[in-house]
């Protein structure tokens, strides 16, 4: 099967209902709405909507583009017979890891923090049962409002090397991106593939100032560490220039998460009740300004 027709495939999927059914113990009909749910029936569980959710996104037609380059920059890269090791940071329902796990010689670590997410992950892949698919738990701090964003995730949990990092749409969501993307990069093997998608904007409490503040240098940090494969695929580069960049990242990281925090500051006193208002009314919770300033 070529890659166009593999990705097809799996946007086309629906098996995703019925394996969250089977996870969260309900029926297939009230996770695909194929049904109208019964007026004394509990409603459908927290987890099973926020999983459905997930699953819905990870096939969204938005990302087919994206699918497409990391098919072609991993084909490129495949050597027959040897294992190749692809990190999904920050996976969520980890679509590029399902996509790479055709290829048989493809191993995926899939990084998550959330505990409902990480114990869907876990439950797959015990259910594929061929040992291609390890789960690794990233330790977190909550944001002080206690609300799922601004999470402080611990990206050094990620020790091993890998042949491939898979960041798509997650360093957005970060307040220290520079110091994961530098991270990773040093768990990337030479010639290894970088695919990062970074989305450049400030929205709700999920996409962070901090992050939209230290795009311009993680940028930078990519272009000097790796070259363009396709679209968002890129090549980390061989020599000791990544090395030199990485250190030279480590350096000014601090500096610079102090300098975004003060951005953050300033935009949540100037935009914080529109983007409070987008929390309510896209994420159905409530925050307050005073406490996304108390966050930073």
């Amino acid at each position: 099967m070529d890659a166009e027709a593999r990705i097809r495939a799996y946007h086309a999927d629906t098996s995703w209902r019925s394996q969250v059914a089977d996870y969260a113990g309900i029926p297939v009909s009230r996770v695909a709405g194929e049904a109208p749910a019964d007026p004394v029936e509990a409603p459908l569980p927290r987890d099973a909507h926020e999983l459905a959710r997930m699953e819905r996104m990870a096939r969204a037609d938005y990302k087919l583009a994206l699918h497409r380059e990391w098919l072609i920059a991993l084909a490129a890269s495949l050597e027959p017979g040897r294992t190749f090791c692809v990190l999904d940071y920050g996976c969520g329902a980890s679509s590029f890891a399902a996509l790479a796990l055709e290829f048989p010689d493809v191993r995926c670590t899939l990084a998550e923090a959330r505990p409902n997410v990480l114990a869907y992950l876990r439950w797959c892949a015990g259910r594929r049962a061929d040992g291609r698919i390890g789960v690794l738990a990233l330790s977190v701090r909550s944001a002080r409002h206690g609300g799922p964003a601004r999470l402080r995730v611990d990206v050094a949990a990620v020790a091993e090397r890998f042949d491939a990092v898979v960041l798509a749409d997650v360093l957005e969501h970060t307040l220290d991106p520079l110091r994961v993307l530098a991270h990773l990069l040093g768990r990337l093997r030479a010639g290894g593939i970088a695919f990062v998608s970074y989305p450049l904007e400030i929205d709700g409490d999920w996409h962070t100032p901090e992050a939209y503040f230290q795009r311009r240098a993680c940028f930078w940090l990519l272009r000097v560490c790796t070259r363009r494969v396709a679209g968002r695929a890129r090549r980390k580069r061989c020599g000791p220039l990544p090395a030199l960049a990485l250190a030279f990242a480590r350096i000014v990281e601090p500096s610079l998460r102090l300098a975004s925090r003060r951005f953050a500051r300033r935009v949540f006193r100037e935009r914080g009740a529109e983007l409070v208002a987008r929390v309510r009314d896209q994420a159905g919770r409530a925050v307050s300004v005073g406490e996304l300033l108390a966050d930073v």
